[in-house]
Formats: structure tokens, C-alpha cells, sequence
């Protein structure tokens, strides 16, 4: 019960959140701390949201929601990945090609990316903790249920 006296907590039913920032290899850009940076040179734009979501993780890359021309596909890029909310911090850095590319409605652009080169053991870690956070909201959710 959260301290207010609801029944339900909203913080029950969030996954893990991360920070993410990326570099492209091809492209020499990179998206970070909230600034597009071209080579070494910060842009101070600040009408645009540059924003980077993880929509999905997979054993071998993960599906993220990422900022108009950021990549394209068959571009390499560099990922590092924390969590924010997980029990223990998870820093990840990882080396990955750009396998599939779409437009987004909200014109952002969809990406899927397939490591080159990470730490194995560090992403089966987050795998596993974030299966378990998915577990955790499921479980709560057929309780309330009664199943």
C-alpha cells in the first residue's frame, strides 16, 4: 500500500526503466545526456525529444524506440545501457549493427539491433532480472484476480 493510503501503488506495475545513450560508428553521431553530438560538437537544440525507449530485449539484441535520423539500417552503433530501477545497477556497453529500420508515427524511428560485441554475462543478468520484474507484475496481476 503506498503511504497515502491508496490500495494500489502505481510503482507495482512498472518495469524496469533505463538510460540510454548511443553512438554511431558510421555516422560519427551520437545521441547523449539529452544532445545530439556530431563529432565533438554539442547541438543546443532543444526542440526536438531525444529521448531513447528499450521497446523490447532479446537474447542476442534488443528493439529500441530512438530520436529521427539517429541510424539507419546496416549502421553500426554503440549502446550503453543502465537501469535506473533495478535492484542492483546493470551498466551495459555494447557494440551492435542496425538489422531493421522503420518511421514511427510519433516520428521517431524504430530500430532493431543485433550485438557485435557485449558482455554475455552482464546481459543474461539483465535478461534475468528483467523476466523477473515481468513475472513479479504478472503474478500481482492474477492474485488481484483470484486466479
Amino acid at each position: 500500500m503506498s503511504s497515502d493510503g491508496d490500495l494500489i501503488n502505481p510503482a507495482d506495475f512498472r518495469s524496469l526503466a533505463f538510460e540510454v545513450s548511443l553512438h554511431n560508428d558510421t555516422t560519427n553521431t551520437a545521441l547523449q545526456e539529452g544532445k545530439r553530438v556530431y563529432g565533438k560538437k554539442r547541438s543546443d537544440r532543444s526542440d526536438e525529444d531525444l529521448s531513447i525507449r528499450v521497446l523490447e530485449l532479446a537474447p542476442t539484441g534488443m528493439v529500441l524506440e530512438v530520436p529521427q535520423s539517429s541510424c539507419s539500417r546496416g549502421h553500426r552503433i554503440q549502446i550503453k545501457l543502465s537501469t535506473l530501477n533495478a535492484p542492483e545497477r546493470i551498466e551495459i556497453e555494447a557494440l551492435a549493427q542496425v538489422e531493421q529500420w522503420e518511421r514511427m508515427e510519433n516520428g521517431k524511428e524504430r530500430i532493431e539491433v543485433r550485438f557485435l560485441r557485449h558482455d554475455s554475462k552482464l546481459w543474461s543478468d539483465l535478461l534475468a532480472v528483467f523476466s523477473a520484474r515481468q513475472q513479479e507484475i504478472l503474478d500481482f496481476f492474477h492474485a488481484v484476480k483470484g486466479d
